[in-house]
C-alpha cells in the first residue's frame, strides 16, 4: 500500500512540473547578458575593420567563435 502511495505521489509530481515549467514568463526580446565580459584577456572582438589586423598578419591558429547576442 505504501509503494502505491508512492508512485502515485511521484506521477502526480512529474505531471505537474511541466506545468509549472512552461508557465515561466519568458520574454522573447530579452538579450540577456553578453556571452563574455569586455576586456577578457583571451577574448578578441574580431569586426570588419579589425579581422586582417588580427587574422592575415599572424603565423598562430585561431579559433574563432561566431555568435548573435
Amino acid at each position: 500500500m505504501q509503494l502505491r502511495a508512492l508512485v502515485l505521489t511521484l506521477a502526480a509530481t512529474l505531471l505537474a512540473a511541466p506545468a509549472s515549467v512552461s508557465g515561466a514568463a519568458i520574454d522573447p526580446n530579452d538579450k540577456g547578458e553578453p556571452l563574455f565580459p569586455d576586456g577578457h584577456p583571451n577574448i578578441t572582438y574580431l569586426t570588419d575593420k579589425n579581422w586582417d589586423e588580427h587574422m592575415a598578419k599572424t603565423d598562430k591558429p585561431w579559433l574563432v567563435d561566431f555568435y548573435h547576442p
